[in-house]
């Protein structure tokens, strides 16, 4: 989650260093490489903003990084990939999912490799704003930076297909609760579509 110009982090937060994003994406996202406004007007759509979650595998690809919600936060306790709200700031669509991908894993996207699913609305904790949700499966320059901001998230974990299906860890039984069933759904459509594109070998 990124802070306005001006306003300080909450206690607590993790101020990470600048980056420059450099990644590369596929053909079939290029809808998604303009600024959030842009997209909402060309798309007709009335929303008040948009989120974006970014799934990354493990190296072999077997395993999706899971980050657990922080205490204070909604949902506390709760699983779910990184992500966050595009800022009207970020150059692009892709770009923000990127930039909350860095501000609550720590992780360099390398390449944005697939949209999962078409997308989903949630509205905010009043129910007054309604936002689209996006998620896209993020490749990453090195899977071992994995550092979690704890002012948002408690912890990290990679989590099999498995292990997300029954919401629960093979090696000690610890009940991983994802967030909701449609990030849930999310979750194991990114393996399904690695899998279907030959990316996972069973």
């Amino acid at each position: 989650m990124s802070h306005p110009p001006g306003v300080a982090p909450p206690p607590g937060a993790l101020i990470r260093p600048p980056i420059t994003y450099s990644f590369t994406s596929s053909d079939g996202l290029r809808q998604y490489a303009v600024p959030m406004r842009q997209w909402l007007a060309t798309n007709d759509k009335r929303f008040h903003g948009l989120h974006a979650s970014a799934v990354v595998f493990n190296a072999s690809g077997t395993k999706a990084l899971l980050l657990q919600r922080a205490a204070h936060d909604s949902m506390p306790g709760r699983w779910e990939p990184a992500g966050g709200a595009i800022d009207p700031g970020d150059e692009t669509i892709l770009q923000g999912c990127a930039r909350e991908l860095y501000e609550e894993a720590g992780l360099k996207a390398k390449r944005i490799v697939r949209q999962i699913g078409s997308g989903d609305p949630f509205t905010n904790r009043t129910g007054t704003h309604i936002f689209w949700r996006l998620a896209f499966e993020v490749e990453v320059e090195d899977t071992d930076d994995v550092t979690n901001d704890p002012n948002e998230h408690a912890r990290w974990i990679w989590a099999s297909q498995k292990e997300i299906e029954e919401e629960r860890r093979e090696e000690d039984g610890e009940e991983i609760p994802i967030t909701t069933t449609r990030m849930k759904k999310t979750l194991l459509d990114a393996f399904h579509l690695k899998r279907e594109a030959g990316e996972i070998q069973d």
